[in-house]
């Protein structure tokens, strides 16, 4: 590395510690790396900085504008289990950067911090697959996604429309577009599509 070249610093705020260790581990050994592993201290100062979190984390970073507030351009980088088409996309959509899921390997690691040091995004194939799927799918409606919360349920129509406030040919309207939207062939597979894709996670918590 150049020595008029100042390193990529890599910040680790990912809440499990042993994910920390091992990647304090492989990204330490980069020459062209600075690593922070110390969850409690902000992040490092410098043209170049990307803060790899866990999914929870990343969103709250995103949602406070982490970025903005340090007033440098700071890149989030998810490392997760969760591999949902709504989850990934819902994440992207609110300001992260990169998304890898763990169990990738060191060198997909070190290419992704790589990329968003350069101000790139960085997907890992699943990623990529499933964000550019949701975006060639048609979208749920909010009316249509409260449908599918309560059939998920086992609802029959007569208690959904009960439930939501609607007309059990309210219900039906919803029911045909959600048979089509989800490529379904019954209200139980349109179930089974949608926990596939994620689109039952519960939103008010991600």
């Amino acid at each position: 590395m150049p020595a008029s070249r100042r390193p990529i610093q890599v910040y680790l705020q990912h809440s499990c510690p042993i994910m920390r260790a091992g990647l304090q581990t492989v990204l330490s050994a980069q020459d062209d790396f600075a690593v922070q592993s110390d969850p409690r201290s902000p992040p490092m100062q410098g043209a170049d900085c990307v803060i790899i979190v866990d999914y929870e984390g990343g969103l709250r970073a995103a949602k406070n504008n982490l970025a903005r507030h340090l007033g440098q351009p700071t890149r989030l980088l998810v490392l997760t289990t969760q591999d949902k088409e709504w989850e990934i996309r819902h994440a992207i959509e609110n300001g992260v950067h990169g998304y890898l899921l763990q169990g990738c390997d060191a060198a997909e690691l070190v290419d992704g911090v790589r990329m968003l040091s350069r101000g790139n995004r960085y997907l890992c194939e699943t990623a990529h697959r499933g964000v550019t799927e949701s975006f060639a799918r048609d979208t749920l409606t909010p009316r249509e996604t409260d449908v599918l919360r309560v059939l998920a349920r086992g609802s029959s129509d007569k208690l959904i429309a009960r439930e939501l406030g609607i007309t059990a040919g309210t219900v039906k309207s919803h029911m045909k577009q959600l048979l089509h939207k989800l490529g379904a062939t019954a209200r139980t597979h349109a179930v089974v599509v949608a926990m596939e894709r994620g689109l039952l996670v519960d939103q008010q918590h991600v």
